[in-house]
């Protein structure tokens, strides 16, 4: 990824950016040393399309926070029609990663409200409770929407069904939560888009999560 050069001291960038020359997924070898955690980021398993990379906020916060990256230069919410299966991926990642019974919560924030322009999916424990009291305070200046699924797979197209299919003008952050039992028993997937058109830091991972 070309983008290396802009990253600065921005360490979660660089990591992203080797990302087109980490070993396949035949090659783990890299993989076998233990990563202490630190308030570095660490490339933690690589799949054919998608790696994880861990968040470096997850060490000081002490939950679970890693990253899900394409392995093709994607810059964004954007494109994420180009990215096939990365919500099934990152929720995969979650049930293998989050313990107990915490809930699980998938978001990929608009272009207005990311600080790089490299697609990556933040994967973390979630509380469903307080998710639900934060959107009652943002549904009226972020055009909040919201709908539940029976399937991960149907992520994506009730997303563009929410914002009238302007998924790709980047306007639009997209989280998705539920319990890890969701897709089971009846239990669904909560799916909500808000529009962040302008620069704005409150963005809608560090809302939803904090």
């Amino acid at each position: 990824m070309d983008s290396i050069n802009r990253c600065g001291d921005d360490e979660t960038c660089r990591v992203a950016s080797r990302i087109h020359a980490a070993p396949s997924v035949a090659d783990t070898s890299y993989l076998a040393r233990e990563h202490k955690c630190t308030d570095e980021t660490a490339l933690l398993e690589a799949g054919e399309r998608y790696v994880v990379i861990r968040d470096r906020k997850m060490c000081a916060s002490g939950k679970i926070h890693t990253l899900v990256v394409p392995r093709t230069d994607l810059p964004g919410v954007e494109r994420i029609g180009a990215a096939p299966g990365i919500w099934k991926f990152a929720w995969d990642q979650a049930l293998k990663t989050i313990p107990g019974e915490r809930d699980v919560v998938l978001v990929i924030n608009s272009q207005y409200s990311r600080g790089q322009d490299w697609l990556h999916m933040h994967v973390m424990e979630g509380d469903a409770a307080a998710l639900e009291a934060r959107r009652s305070r943002r549904n009226e200046s972020f055009g909040v929407r919201i709908a539940h699924v029976d399937s991960i797979d149907q992520v994506e197209r009730t997303a563009e069904a929410l914002t009238e299919n302007r998924v790709a003008s980047g306007e639009f952050s997209i989280l998705v939560s539920g319990k890890k039992t969701a897709g089971a028993r009846g239990e669904k997937f909560l799916v909500l888009v808000e529009r962040i058109a302008e620069c704005n830091l409150n963005n809608t991972e560090k809302f939803y999560t904090n």
